[in-house]
């Protein structure tokens, strides 16, 4: 799996960056360059340079997989391996389910601890997950995508046929993450594998029933108020996911009864900083670099 897919290639430059300084490289490139092999990364890069497009429901286009991101996305698509991407999707729903559950029981013992030598980890985390649930998403929903209009008969044929909404059971680990107070850290993960989803999965009634409940967080949310970075990093990543997978495909979730929990969890500490929001709000940076080009006017209207 790591020869064809590099994970550890994609792990080792995100951890070189964070070793040098705590995030301030992601703003500029999440995986950073990949050592001893720019040369043959190159001339296999540009034998690929001819691939074919995908459609589907994906945010930003190429900007959800900048630099050498991109290049294994190539890869990928242009294989269209189905043993391959059937070994991707074992080995990152595994990777993710360890990572995930490994990092919320170790912040759960030390969250005594000072927070500020919790943070690097933490951001190295959710950064680490973030980047294999794009690719989990990017091989599950990849069949799915089609930048051609199904006739409606073909369209209900298909939709039928599909058994499962999602490559694991994202419902099962957001309702955990309520439940201990880890969304800061799960959350994120999940909005990415969704913002993959190819347009006749958000028809799913598995997916609008979790898309459901993701809106009814989403409200408990804003209802809060603005108390942190956390809470701002899942506002921002729930507000994609509502603005691209819910509104756009005219369809409203319904409210239902559920609490976020009010004792001291993960979330209710200061671990993400606006470094980590930017990195996985990667749409944030355009709109910052609109609002610079277009100032608002301080004449009054």
């Amino acid at each position: 799996i790591k020869r064809y897919f590099g994970l550890s290639s994609f792990q080792s430059s995100i951890q070189t960056s964070i070793s040098s300084s705590v995030l301030v490289r992601y703003k500029a490139d999440l995986c950073g360059k990949l050592s001893g092999s720019s040369d043959k990364m190159k001339k296999l890069q540009s034998r690929l340079s001819e691939g074919g497009k995908v459609g589907g429901q994906k945010v930003d286009g190429s900007a959800a997989f900048p630099k050498s991101q991109d290049f294994f996305k190539t890869f990928i698509v242009i294989s269209q391996n189905y043993a391959l991407n059937k070994h991707l999707t074992d080995h990152l729903v595994t990777k993710i389910k360890k990572l995930d559950e490994q990092t919320r029981a170790w912040f759960t013992d030390s969250i005594d601890l000072d927070q500020s030598d919790l943070q690097e980890d933490f951001n190295w985390n959710t950064l680490s997950l973030q980047l294999l649930a794009k690719f989990l998403g990017l091989v599950w929903y990849m069949p799915y995508y089609t930048t051609q209009r199904i006739p409606p008969a073909v369209f209900q044929t298909i939709k039928e046929s599909r058994a499962e909404s999602f490559p694991m059971d994202v419902r099962w680990h957001h309702e955990k993450a309520i439940t201990t107070g880890t969304l800061t850290l799960t959350l994120p993960w999940i909005c990415d594998i969704l913002l993959m989803m190819d347009t006749m999965g958000v028809s799913l009634k598995g997916a609008r029933d979790f898309l459901t409940e993701l809106n009814e967080t989403y409200i408990q949310l804003t209802q809060l108020g603005v108390r942190s970075t956390n809470q701002v990093l899942l506002l921002m990543k729930l507000g994609r996911v509502m603005e691209v997978l819910v509104h756009s495909h005219g369809f409203f979730s319904t409210r239902l009864s559920r609490e976020l929990p009010h004792e001291p969890t993960l979330d209710s500490l200061p671990l993400s900083n606006c470094n980590l929001l930017y990195a996985c709000c990667p749409w944030l940076n355009s709109l910052q670099q609109a609002i610079l080009k277009n100032p608002p006017s301080s004449k009054p209207s």
